[in-house]
């Protein structure tokens, strides 16, 4: 709330969680935070992508899902962040991992999960190094 008593709903505030990580550690600070959660979701859909194209069949399915879903993510952010700094216009789509919400936390999340969990069967089964 401001000083007329104006209050913004918890999601319009969540929709500017790049804005506010901007203001509190700085351009080059929010650069390097989004720009390492975009990195993590890129090391993931990479990996993933390499597992489609290299591993058995029964795991094509679970690596394409993976990859698809860690693409979304960081669409998600570079959408979010360019909206917030208004270099296109802003679309109240929110960071994973950040922002209140269930998309926000449930698909990062469930991208993450099933990763791990198909990188233990596949080290368990020894495809991978």
């Amino acid at each position: 709330c401001n000083d007329h008593g104006v209050c913004l709903p918890l999601q319009v505030l969540s929709d500017y969680m790049p804005l506010l990580i901007e203001k509190v550690l700085g351009f080059g600070g929010s650069l390097f935070i989004l720009s390492t959660l975009a990195s993590l979701f890129g090391y993931v859909a990479v990996k993933s992508f390499y597992i489609f194209l290299t591993g058995e069949k029964r795991d094509r399915l679970p690596s394409i899902l993976i990859f698809y879903m860690s693409l979304s993510s960081i669409v998600q952010i570079i959408l979010s962040t360019f909206g917030n700094w208004r270099l296109i216009p802003l679309s109240g789509i929110s960071l994973p991992f950040i922002s209140i919400g269930f998309t926000a936390m449930i698909v990062p999340s469930l991208t993450y999960g099933l990763f791990v969990g198909m990188n233990m069967t596949l080290k368990k089964i020894g495809y991978c190094k």
